[in-house]
């Protein structure tokens, strides 16, 4: 092979560099340019402080940052360290909620704001587990004109707590204090002075007129008025019952028109009611 003939096979070799130094060009300058569709992030330091519920002891909580501008869908950041961490938010300006998020009963709808995000339990029948005793839900009576309420869970324990204004700028550090505290009510009912319970095979309640949930990140009960049953037991001496259970509080809608109904179910050893 000649030296114009060498030549002669090197010019294809010279167009292919030349066309990928091109193309490192367009694909650098096109990197460049998209740095900008990117996000800026700040570092924001989350401290979750206790204060206000001595003696909490979740496994888990959850963060929810809602846009304050509300475009766009809330933010939720996830700790196992119920003392809080840090994370990185894109920079904006938001409100935040945060709740423990090792809840078995509670569930979440209308999550997409703020003023809509609830806290609520499934529906249920009366005397739901109650079957080995023969007892059928649907034919277990319901408190009078209260026979078009939701049956309710009750919620298992759940703490919340929520703030305003939390700014996070680019590129920079911050700190988000929140202070949890229970968001749920203790209900406790004894009845004295029962009689005949030594023939009762199981004991049962239901309460009327609560709250269907709740609102954390606006510290508001929901509109929804529902039954929630639980379960009792008798006393040693078999003279009393008690139970203890939670709710999401006392349903405050039309408050002058709301009554509640307390509801004893004895089923006795002949399965009778």
């Amino acid at each position: 092979m000649d030296r114009r003939e060498r030549r002669h096979e090197m010019k294809p070799t010279r167009a292919i560099a030349a066309a990928f130094a091109a193309s490192l060009l367009v694909l650098d300058g096109c990197g460049y340019e998209l740095c900008y569709d990117h996000p800026h992030t700040g570092s924001l330091r989350v401290v979750f402080d206790w204060r206000n519920a001595a003696g909490a002891s979740p496994q888990s909580m959850s963060l929810y940052l809602f846009p304050a501008d509300g475009e766009g869908e809330p933010l939720r950041y996830e700790f196992t360290d119920i003392a809080g961490g840090v994370i990185s938010v894109p920079a904006g300006t938001y409100h935040a909620a945060c709740l423990n998020s090792d809840t078995e009963l509670v569930l979440y709808r209308n999550t997409g704001s703020r003023e809509t995000f609830e806290c609520y339990t499934r529906s249920t029948a009366m005397l739901e587990n109650y079957g080995a005793y023969g007892v059928r839900p649907e034919t277990v009576p319901r408190a009078e004109g209260t026979e078009t309420e939701r049956v309710s869970l009750s919620p298992d324990m759940l703490w919340s707590g929520n703030t305003e204004g939390v700014a996070v700028a680019k590129d920079s550090g911050g700190t988000l204090m929140l202070y949890p505290e229970e968001t749920v009510c203790h209900y406790t009912v004894t009845v004295r002075n029962a009689e005949n319970l030594r023939y009762a095979a199981a004991l049962a309640g239901s309460l009327t007129g609560m709250a269907g949930g709740v609102l954390p990140a606006i510290e508001k009960v929901s509109d929804e008025r529902v039954t929630v049953p639980f379960d009792a037991v008798k006393s040693q001496d078999r003279a009393s019952l008690h139970a203890r259970f939670l709710t999401f509080g006392h349903h405050t809608q039309q408050e002058e028109e709301c009554h509640h109904t307390l509801v004893i179910y004895a089923v006795l050893s002949d399965n009778v009611k």
